[in-house]
């Protein structure tokens, strides 16, 4: 359970990285700039989330709620408030993963693949650099009545054999986003931003 949890943040880290760095290499036309903006908002603000998880050829549905915070420079903390409490604290140094009775357990960014690349790069944007980050993914945008959508899929066969794409839309804010994994399951998250620059998940840690 741990490491499919894990791979919801880890992969929303990931395409927020790829977003405003595609522009270097795919052009104006290839990302709106609203697209941009928005997850350059959403990389310092916090956001109430409701996730559903779907298997292939399955009825059952997953649900899951909880709050992420966003804060420029430092990091990502995931906090799932249902259906169990448990949180996920995205750090320079590696992820901590907390809750359901299990303690505390801090895990070196060496053993998460990417994710040392992802760090820098989402630092670079946020810093007003472009990185050269479309040998990851193919990317295809579109955009209408103010509404913008933008979808990635994975050029790395390491990274196919855990995700086929992810599918992200909004407005002025990323408002949903639809992974679908290799394994058939797909998970729909909706967001909506409660605060920017507020930080509330990191009281204690500034």
């Amino acid at each position: 359970m741990e490491k499919q949890v894990t791979g919801f943040p880890a992969m929303i880290a990931l395409l927020f990285a790829a977003a405003g760095l595609f522009s270097v290499r795919a052009g104006a036309a290839a990302l709106p700039e609203r697209f941009k903006t928005a997850l350059a908002r959403s990389l310092d603000a916090d956001a109430s989330w409701t996730m559903v998880k779907t298997i292939e050829d399955s009825p059952l549905k997953f649900r899951f709620e909880g709050v992420v915070s966003c804060f420029k420079g430092k990091g990502v903390i995931w906090s799932m408030e249902k259906p169990i409490k448990s949180k996920i604290a995205m750090l320079s140094e590696g992820i901590e993963f907390s809750g359901d009775g299990k303690g505390l357990r801090k895990v070196p960014s060496s053993e998460f693949p990417h994710y040392h690349e992802v760090r820098q790069a989402v630092d670079d944007f946020l810093a007003g650099g472009e990185v050269p980050f479309d040998r990851l993914f193919e990317v295809d945008s579109s955009i209408a009545d103010g509404k913008w959508r933008v979808e990635f899929a994975p050029k790395r066969f390491d990274m196919r054999r855990i995700i086929r794409s992810v599918t992200v839309t909004g407005s002025e804010v990323v408002e949903k986003a639809r992974f679908r994994y290799a394994s058939g399951e797909s998970a729909d998250i909706e967001f909506r931003e409660s605060g920017r620059a507020a930080h509330s998940l990191w009281k204690g840690r500034e």
